[in-house]
């Protein structure tokens, strides 16, 4: 079995381990509450956020992706896979075209 070494950023705020540790669960509250407190005081590695987009969009919990990804893009913690994601939580969402074209269009 292979170790998983989590990936360190740079920047304000704790990094791996300590984000990992961190991490909340989606069931502890709203989603506009949850992530933004997270994602600006810690800077967890792209697996990490990875994995959390696919457990949470996995469980229909396509709020808490669209605030989490919003949150990390905010606080400046983008990955070049966000923002399609971003696009596809807000369409299964239900949110306004217009909304999720600006996503796409940048």
């Amino acid at each position: 079995m292979r170790a998983v070494v989590p990936l360190l950023h740079s920047g304000p705020g704790p990094q791996s381990a300590d984000a990992l540790a961190a991490m909340p669960n989606w069931r502890d509250g709203p989603p506009n509450e949850i992530w933004p407190r997270y994602f600006a005081k810690y800077r967890p590695d792209p697996r990490s956020v990875q994995t959390l987009m696919l457990r949470l969009h996995s469980a229909g919990q396509h709020e808490h992706v669209i605030s989490a990804i919003q949150s990390a893009l905010i606080n400046g913690q983008s990955q070049p896979w966000m923002y399609e994601v971003l696009a596809l939580s807000m369409e299964i969402a239900g949110r306004p075209r217009d909304d999720i074209e600006r996503v796409v269009n940048g």
